[in-house]
């Protein structure tokens, strides 16, 4: 990339993608990987594959997606990546598979051995959603609480490795779920957010910088439709389509400057409105605006941020160019990725070194590439 910000001309779409069988329905970004669901109950996953995360079978990473094997327990719904491992959640009883890295538990089969072929979640039935990030995982069950395992913070503020899914105590009522690096959140039926883990650089956005192994209350942050959490912060949508985030600030992620180390209380997203959903990378965010068009910030390293620039940080939401009609987004490391609602096709931007992008190249782009999905 030469530093200029490029043609707004959309990638061109040939034809829906996925095969004949089934099209994307949601895209998730690991480190250094990523994985799509689709309608017809599969996954594919592209990218690093050192400890398996692909689900092929292998340990060789893939430029282009290759299919997730042995999945054998239903249809997948839903897939989640974290830091060198992914989980999915199967149709119809509401379970949950993982595979690949395990040195904390992340897969939750009572286990802390590394494995290229899903394992099942111990004691899991209807669960409604499921996140993955750094090294834990949590689940939403169908009755609001939580459970979670992996690298977890415990009472005394340290860590702890928790290699079966626990209930959350005091979470009740949730209806979604975000996790970060270190910390988790909550999004409750009364549309406020309650935080916990690792509070250290204000992630937990309670005003102050000390963690917590029970979830606290997110002062100021209320009519909250969705949320999610990256590297020691996190960020909510508000009913009113305005963004607020909390946290670290290392590198613009909170949106509203650079020199910020970290904010303890949520802050607004300055000149960003109309956003449905959000999603937090490690050291950049996007935001997903009602007219199907995707706003980034933060770390432009790599072309994260997708404005076609890869130089230094920006802290202000940007465009990202040749980007519409998105139904989904994700983000993680230094790039994401989008489902198209017209076409189901995904496109990626961002870091590139492990064919993470999926366009069959290792070569980072500031522009959005297509997914070459089988």
């Amino acid at each position: 990339m030469d530093g200029s910000a490029q043609s707004d001309a959309r990638p061109t779409v040939d034809a829906p993608i996925g095969g004949s069988t089934g099209t994307p329905t949601s895209v998730s970004v690991g480190a250094g990987f990523a994985c799509a669901a689709f309608t017809d109950g599969r996954v594919e996953c592209w990218g690093e594959n050192s400890q398996g995360q692909l689900g092929d079978g292998t340990a060789t990473y893939s430029t282009k997606p290759v299919r997730a094997t042995a999945l054998t327990h239903g249809p997948v719904t839903a897939v989640s990546c974290g830091n060198e491992f992914t989980c999915v959640l199967l149709a119809p009883k509401g379970t949950v598979e993982c595979w690949g890295l395990n040195a904390s538990g992340q897969l939750g089969d009572g286990t802390t051995m590394n494995t290229k072929t899903p394992v099942a979640a111990m004691g899991l039935t209807g669960v409604k959603a499921i996140a993955a990030r750094g090294l834990h995982t949590c689940a939403l069950l169908a009755d609001g609480t939580v459970s979670c395992w992996g690298m977890t913070t415990n009472a005394s503020g340290g860590t702890s490795r928790v290699t079966v899914p626990t209930p959350v105590p005091g979470v009740t009522g949730a209806t979604a779920i975000a996790t970060g690096e270190d910390d988790a959140c909550a999004l409750l039926a009364d549309a406020t957010v309650a935080c916990w883990g690792d509070g250290t650089s204000g992630a937990l956005g309670n005003g102050s910088t000390t963690s917590s192994a029970t979830p606290v209350p997110v002062p100021n942050v209320a009519g909250a439709t969705a949320i999610s959490a990256g590297e020691s912060y996190a960020c909510a949508v508000l009913g009113d389509g305005t963004v607020t985030c909390w946290g670290n600030d290392d590198a613009g992620t909170l949106g509203f400057r650079i020199d910020q180390l970290y904010s303890t209380t949520a802050v607004a997203v300055p000149g960003l409105t109309g956003a449905t959903t959000i999603a937090a990378g490690y050291d950049h965010a996007c935001a997903l605006l009602a007219n199907g068009t995707v706003s980034c910030w933060g770390d432009r390293f790599n072309g994260a941020v997708g404005d076609g620039r890869i130089e230094q940080s920006h802290a202000s939401p940007s465009p990202v160019v040749q980007l519409s009609g998105v139904a989904q987004i994700d983000a993680n490391g230094a790039s994401s990725c989008a489902v198209l609602a017209d076409s189901k096709a995904i496109l990626c931007w961002g870091m590139n070194s492990f064919g993470q992008l999926g366009n069959g190249t290792t070569d980072s782009s500031g522009t959005p590439v297509m997914v070459q999905v089988l």
